[in-house]
């Protein structure tokens, strides 16, 4: 379970890495970042 949660949390920066955060707005990317 713990290793499940660890990938989702992985993927979703990824995600946001190979995007180059072009989906996700201002707020929301200082939020992450913070």
């Amino acid at each position: 379970e713990c290793y499940n949660h660890v990938a989702t949390i992985a993927d979703y920066w990824l995600d946001m890495l190979y995007s180059h955060a072009k989906d996700i707005s201002d707020k929301e990317l200082f939020v992450s970042v913070n």
